[in-house]
């Protein structure tokens, strides 16, 4: 499946390339996400979501591995997630494009995702369905957690 995503966010790249980064933030902004962990920066990263996808709730532990960033413009994440009680996988690949938009800039989300096991069993359109829900959660929480951080920059 693929998804595409554009959030316009009110502040320069540099801001919004450094909350990228910030995976403790991040975290905070991904639906269902309980923990995030840096095991190296900029190369390596573990999570854990739990979530539901109709009527099956799921725990699925995540590995995340950076395979390219080039500087203020293109980060390229790989995820693989395996939950064994449910025997269900994913595999997301991400890429993230930064492009100045003045006054600020557009964060655009190009993501394919592949699900194996029994979510899959529960049909393309559910999943496709959540998976769009979780991305326009993410990019609202995104956008409003760099603006506020902007708006208290500005007010010291």
């Amino acid at each position: 499946m693929q998804f595409q995503h554009s959030i316009a966010i009110a502040a320069p790249p540099q801001v919004v390339w450094d909350f990228l980064w910030d995976v403790e933030q991040l975290a905070h902004c991904i639906p269902g996400c309980v923990e995030a962990k840096v095991i190296e920066p900029h190369v390596h990263y573990t999570a854990l979501v739990a979530d539901r996808v109709g009527p099956i709730k799921l725990k699925m532990p995540l590995d995340l591995v950076v395979k390219s960033s080039e500087n203020l413009q293109r980060l390229h994440v790989e995820c693989n997630g395996k939950d064994s009680a449910l025997g269900s996988s994913v595999k997301v690949d991400i890429i993230a494009v930064l492009t100045p938009d003045e006054p600020g800039t557009v964060l655009a989300l190009d993501v394919t995702a592949e699900v194996r096991g029994k979510i899959a069993g529960l049909g393309f359109g559910l999943f496709k369905r959540k998976f769009d829900d979780i991305m326009t959660q993410f990019g609202r929480q995104v956008k409003a957690t760099i603006e506020q951080s902007q708006q208290a920059v500005k007010q010291a």
